[in-house]
């Protein structure tokens, strides 16, 4: 067998300083070669490493799994390199971040944490602050004291029922249903992503479990515990089909086809949206559970319309009837 010719690569920093070059088989994939650099920078593991290559005045990320050939890498190529900060595995970060929903919500639902009766209790407080009792509690009797030590509604005690339910779902989606490969995302996601679910949790948790939140009517609890169990479902058979889309430990991309994904780009987010939406008609449109599903849908609709244009890019005969995220509509 011939050897593999090989070719010199300069990898170089984005203010066009040189960091080194490496010799390279002609046919290395990208990956070998943050193999290579990691092993002459031990500071830089692969995961750290973005490179990337300027073609036609165009920046282009080089991705892993690629061969070099395939980007048109020829000898004595330059590479530009950026050090991406210390990494964390996605699947650690999605463990953390959800944990700790599990863990706020029920410190308010069942009265475990000294804020309740303290700075919180203060909000409950009609006669030390009357006008932001009746704006953040509308519909309770604001003639009467906020009682910590009463018991949790109906309602409180299913939507209590319903929050564990569904981010116990997101913890063995995380580490039974998705496949994150090598993925890793900067340690400050997990300060960033860990404020806004924990903090959510402890909003939520607050305003649907507070003694000043008045039960909604029990036409409620008919119309959004069906409703939000449904989309909880519908949710999960979305991940079970992306999950058996993809070949087995790969996170590559594919074009979703089959059951809601032949009507919209993102049916997950869109079954998540309505699902928080008909938690919120279960507890009657509290403060901060009408707060987590806008600011939910809005990073949704995000997501969702960046998928879109990526999935109509990479996949010439994706369907063009196919709508974003709301079904039938955009």
């Amino acid at each position: 067998r011939q050897p593999i010719p090989g070719m010199k690569i300069e990898i170089v920093r984005k203010s066009a300083a040189a960091l080194t070059t490496l010799d390279v088989p002609a046919d290395a994939t990208v990956l070998e070669l943050k193999k290579m650099l990691f092993k002459k920078y031990s500071r830089y593991p692969v995961c750290r490493q973005r490179l990337t290559l300027e073609k036609e005045k165009k920046v282009v990320a080089l991705e892993n799994p690629k061969k070099l050939s395939e980007y048109g890498i020829a000898d004595n190529a330059q590479l530009f390199f950026k050090d991406l900060g210390p990494q964390l595995p996605f699947l650690t970060v999605y463990i953390i971040e959800y944990f700790g929903s599990l863990v706020f919500y029920p410190m308010f639902a069942l009265r475990l944490w000294a804020f309740p009766a303290w700075l919180f209790g203060w909000l409950c407080n009609s006669d030390a602050s009357p006008a932001l009792h009746r704006y953040l509690f509308p519909g309770c009797d604001h003639t009467q004291r906020a009682d910590w030590s009463s018991s949790l509604s109906f309602t409180q005690q299913v939507a209590l029922f319903l929050w564990m339910l569904h981010f116990l779902k997101r913890e063995f989606e995380s580490v039974f249903v998705h496949e994150f490969g090598d993925l890793t995302m900067p340690v400050f996601n997990l300060f960033k992503n860990s404020i806004y679910y924990w903090g959510f949790a402890a909003l939520v948790g607050y305003f649907v479990n507070s003694p000043c939140t008045p039960e909604p009517a029990r036409i409620n609890f008919y119309i959004g515990l069906p409703l939000f169990l449904m989309f909880l479902t519908l949710n999960f058979i979305c991940h079970m089909q992306l999950r058996a889309m993809r070949p087995k430990g790969s996170s590559v991309f594919v074009m979703p086809k089959g059951f809601l994904f032949d009507i919209v780009t993102a049916p997950n987010y869109f079954c998540e949206i309505m699902m928080w939406f008909s938690f919120n008609i279960l507890t009657g449109f509290t403060i901060g559970g009408v707060l987590f599903n806008m600011c939910g849908a809005y990073q949704m609709v995000v997501w969702a319309k960046d998928k879109h244009m990526k999935y109509r890019k990479m996949f010439p005969a994706y369907p063009k009837s196919r709508k974003i995220l709301i079904p039938f509509i955009w």
